[in-house]
């Protein structure tokens, strides 16, 4: 047999442990090695992706002392936190190829530090992303005029997050368990156990998106009746991609039907779902009754009317030609804008009773 036929992936590693032969092929290390520089590329992109995020929601979001923008930058330095924390483990001993194919650990216990480190900031990093879930929930049906509704749902997300939580808690309790018992030969935990917390994280990720798909619908359909000005196209599929959490929903939901579920896959949903939280944070804050269509409340990013903004321009130049007029120009501004909203929010209210009427007509 000529070297041109042979593969040397297929050469088998023959050694003993405890007088038992063990062999193991360069296909098995070369996997192995490929998995954890995945693993590092997701992470450090991870690290990446949440400072630039945070320093951009520090800079374009106005007011910083709203529970949604404080869960956000949680959210982000923890999954910054335990990115760092994880290429510390893949570069230490527990990741080695010693270690994984041999469960030979003499070294001292630094690494396994790390290890519990790692899992309890993921833990935090789950809890921020559900309370953060809740509160979204709460927001987005803050206005319903139906209490059966409202407390319904957020009654349902809070459950719902607060069993994803304890059963990612029992999971890390579980998981250091089955570290320790790697050392000892012990057999690990069974996989439906270990697959449990991420599927019951899927269904929060999922229903979150759901309802704000279904907002983004009654959005349109509220504009439609009141005769307001409606999304245009470009702004409902930026709003799909980036504000409906539909990606990571997806990409969960993939991970949960392929046949082998793939740890370098988890990894990456989490991160692209902690990374759309801020704009999906955005839409389920936004107001549908503006005479311009906005899905970036509180932001830079606002869409406002050109009108106002001539305004403002108009105003920020005289402001600057006659400082000594200040008050004067400010109080014709805020007494024009003032008008403008009271008969437009007058309009509003006037096309919303009368809708009230008929169905209340049709109903009988």
């Amino acid at each position: 047999m000529s070297f041109q036929d042979f593969d040397p992936a297929h050469i088998l590693l023959n050694y003993t442990i405890d007088n038992t032969p063990v062999s193991v092929s360069f296909a098995a290390l070369n996997l192995f090695q490929a998995d954890s520089a995945k693993q590092g590329v997701i992470q450090g992109l991870g690290i990446g992706t949440g400072v630039i995020l945070a320093l951009v929601s520090w800079c374009s979001i106005a007011n910083k002392k709203t529970p949604v923008f404080i869960l956000n930058q949680v959210c982000l330095v923890l999954m910054v936190v335990r990115s760092i924390l994880y290429i510390v483990y893949l570069m230490g001993p527990l990741n080695s190829l010693g270690f994984n194919f041999t469960n030979i650990y003499d070294t001292e216990w630094t690494a396994f530090r790390v290890s519990i480190a790692v899992t309890v900031v993921y833990v935090l990093l789950i809890a921020a992303i559900e309370c953060l879930f809740v509160f979204q929930v709460y927001v987005m049906f803050k206005g319903c005029k139906t209490k059966l509704w409202k407390f319904g749902m957020v009654a349902f997300s809070s459950t719902l997050a607060l069993a994803v939580v304890v059963i990612y808690v029992c999971e890390a309790t579980f998981n250091l368990r089955d570290t320790w018992a790697g050392f000892h030969g012990i057999p690990r935990s069974p996989h439906w156990r270990i697959n449990l917390p991420y599927i019951l994280f899927c269904i929060s990720v999922n229903f979150l998106s759901i309802l704000l798909i279904g907002k983004l619908a009654m959005a349109i359909r509220t504009r439609k009746i009141l005769g307001l000005k409606q999304f245009d196209a470009l702004h409902v599929l930026l709003i799909m991609t980036l504000q409906t959490c539909i990606i990571p929903s997806a990409m969960a939901i993939y991970n949960y039907t392929s046949h082998e579920r793939s740890p370098i896959f988890v990894n990456l949903s989490v991160i692209i779902i902690v990374c759309n939280l801020p704009f999906s944070s955005l839409w389920a804050s936004s107001a549908n009754t503006s005479s311009v269509p906005n899905s970036c409340l509180n932001s830079v990013f606002s869409r406002t009317s050109s009108r106002e903004s001539e305004e403002t321009l108009a105003f920020s130049f005289r402001s600057k030609a006659n400082p000594k007029s200040e008050y004067v120009a400010s109080t014709d501004i805020e007494k024009d804008s003032g008008e403008g909203s009271i008969a437009e929010d007058a309009t509003i209210n006037k096309i919303l009773r009368e809708i009230e009427m008929e169905s209340r007509y049709q109903a009988r």
